[in-house]
């Protein structure tokens, strides 16, 4: 518990420092945030799970942000230096109500949803085993790795959402065919490392936590929807809807509280991968629908790539459920080829030309 409070201070911290870095833009010096944190933290986690086994994790967890913080710190200071901003300690009321308005319900969604998911993961620890618990763990780790492939799409999102506040028609054409771009971008890489997830985990974790594979997949299929959800939740916040937020959130708590112990009792650790799972593909439908009722993204854009994750991520669960060995690799490079094939058929020249602005934009700002 005094990790964690060490933890959650800096990543407060932390979240502070790429705030501000996120509203100058530095979409360049965000990206190398990322990749240097992706770069660090396994290694850490790695070495610390080997050595100390589940304290490990949580010490690896203080320890990492500690050095994203020193990394965004030095990549924020000369931007305070290059703009000759001086601060001063002063209280402004109306800027203090008018914050107070959009952030609540954000602090009220933390506030409600992180209890709902350590319920979770106490009921599996206390009424499982620990062991478990470092199953879920680890496909956790995972699951936060490859979720840095959509977010260096995603990173200018919310200052160019704010500035399209009057053309609705091309933000919801620049929201939809990031979506698109971010399910097709991450499909192919959950659905193959999905598949050969016990011998990458046997490789990075060790033989004992080659038992994860199944939970490993349902979260790296869970990081694809939260990649989606993402971008609609930055949506939401660019145009001042935060409650629409904490509505959603309060839902997904809610259906993490109440099927927590039922699946837990049910499949182990693999519920607990559910209870990610589950309540996001039930949310995703309204929310979807709801946005294009307010004509805030373009149906006709992701409805084939939503379809194509149902299917190889069903196709997929199936196959990893029944096959071993030589014949799970074997259908895991057959799914990936295909799927490539797919995609690269179905990427229409907007798509490209977005796709590498994007990444453009990322080493060139």
């Amino acid at each position: 518990m005094k990790i964690n409070a060490i933890y959650i201070t800096l990543t407060v911290l932390v979240n502070f420092v790429i705030g501000a870095l996120q509203g100058f833009q530095k979409i360049k010096k965000l990206a190398i945030i990322s990749i240097l944190n992706a770069a660090v933290s396994l290694p850490i986690l790695y070495f610390f799970i080997i050595s100390m086994n589940l304290i490990g994790v949580i010490i690896a967890g203080a320890i990492s942000v500690l050095i994203h913080l020193l990394v965004a710190l030095r990549f924020l200071m000369p931007t305070v230096h290059e703009k000759e901003l001086c601060f001063h300690l002063n209280i402004d009321k109306k800027s203090i109500v008018t914050l107070l308005k959009y952030s609540l319900p954000l602090l009220l969604s933390i506030i409600i949803l992180r209890p709902a998911r350590l319920y979770g993961l106490s009921y599996l620890g206390i009424f499982c085993s620990f062991t478990e618990v470092g199953y879920y763990r680890v496909a956790m780790s995972l699951h936060n790795i490859v979720l840095f492939i959509p977010s260096a799409l995603s990173i200018p999102l919310l200052p160019l959402i704010s500035e399209l506040q009057s053309d609705i028609r091309k933000r919801a054409n620049m929201i939809s065919r990031i979506i698109r771009l971010q399910i097709l971008t991450i499909l192919p890489v959950v659905v193959g490392l999905g598949l050969t997830s016990k011998y990458v985990l046997s490789i990075l974790y060790g033989s004992k936590y080659t038992n994860a594979d199944i939970i490993t997949y349902i979260m790296l299929s869970a990081a694809l929807l939260s990649s989606v959800f993402s971008t609609l939740g930055t949506l939401l916040q660019g145009t001042g809807r935060t409650r629409h937020i904490l509505l959603i959130d309060i839902a997904n708590a809610s259906m993490i509280v109440m099927g927590s112990a039922y699946l837990i009792d049910l499949f182990g650790v693999n519920g607990l991968g559910l209870l990610w799972l589950v309540p996001a593909i039930i949310l995703i439908v309204p929310y979807i629908l709801y946005l294009i009722k307010t004509s805030d993204i373009d149906f006709n854009l992701i409805i084939v790539p939503l379809l194509l994750s149902l299917l190889f991520l069903s196709v997929g669960f199936v196959l990893i459920s029944t096959l071993q060995g030589v014949a799970l690799i074997i259908s895991a490079v057959a799914m990936v080829t295909l799927l490539v094939g797919i995609e690269s058929a179905i990427l229409t020249e907007e798509d490209k030309r977005i796709l590498i602005g994007a990444f453009k934009s990322v080493f060139n700002r």
